[in-house]
């Protein structure tokens, strides 16, 4: 399959900048997606063992500094693109 994107990081953080969200947030949500989206499909060996990406993110920062509104930009792309069945983006609402 062809490369969509030569920049993926670069291409999120674009489509992201209408919710107005710090950049830190959306490149570490970018990196985020790259590794949720391949899985255990690539890796490395380490010492034997094979390493496949795992990430956890969680952004933090005062109330009002976009946290949610950067993971809804997220959840919109990696959700349908890979048949994801994620947990509740709000703890509150789950």
């Amino acid at each position: 399959m062809p490369r969509k994107s030569k920049d993926w990081v670069g291409d999120f953080t674009r489509f992201a900048q209408p919710f107005n969200n710090p950049n830190l947030f959306l490149e570490w949500g970018a990196i985020w997606q790259l590794t949720t989206a391949v899985g255990r499909q690539v890796g490395t060996k380490l010492r034997g063992q094979l390493l496949t990406p795992n990430m956890f993110i969680a952004p933090l920062a005062g109330a009002g500094a976009g946290k949610s509104q950067a993971i809804s930009a997220m959840r919109q792309i990696i959700i349908p693109a890979c048949n994801l069945n994620l947990i509740p983006a709000s703890v509150t609402r789950a």
